[in-house]
């Protein structure tokens, strides 16, 4: 999965991978089970913790309804994160060369073949509606992910893609 998302990560395993709405079904009975805790505080992934706990327990489960209804717009969803995320990991990319990038990816190839449309296109119209939607922001011809993020040490991206990894044991 590194690999494919171009995210460098340190080693891990995978005990079962999920498929499909397998993965959907479970994480949406995780929030299930999270919400039946009632718990006061909840400890993001990322971004500051929540105030209000059952607020964000109500958004999360609004969302992942969201995905599971519109699986297009899930698709979608994904590939903004995504790409975001790979402007936050590399503090920015240069302009010129984000078209290629984005040709370059796995993952942006899987999004055409999902919604049956040319990478070409879905490169275009992933920048521009990122652009429109104010996701980063341009600056010495470089784009930057807009979304409030730590930078990301260069040395951290030094990571052995998985092909490279220790055979787990």
């Amino acid at each position: 999965m590194a690999e494919y998302l171009d995210q460098p990560v340190s080693p891990y395993t995978v005990d079962r991978a999920l498929d499909d709405h397998e993965a959907t079904a479970i994480a949406k009975a995780s929030l299930e089970r999270l919400d039946a805790l009632d718990p006061r505080v909840i400890i993001p992934a990322h971004g500051p913790l929540p105030t209000d706990p059952a607020a964000a327990l109500a958004h999360a489960h609004r969302r992942a309804q969201r995905l599971v209804d519109d699986p297009q717009g899930a698709v979608w969803y994904a590939a903004r994160r995504i790409f975001g995320y790979a402007l936050m990991i590399r503090d920015g990319m240069a302009l010129d060369d984000v078209h290629g990038y984005l040709l370059a990816r796995a993952w942006l190839t899987d999004t055409a073949d999902q919604l049956d449309r040319p990478a070409d296109g879905i490169a275009d119209e992933l920048v521009a509606t990122m652009r429109r939607s104010g996701a980063f922001t341009e600056s010495g011809g470089r784009l930057y992910a807009a979304a409030e993020h730590a930078r990301v040490d260069p040395g951290a991206l030094d990571q052995p893609w998985p092909r490279d990894w220790p055979a787990a044991g």
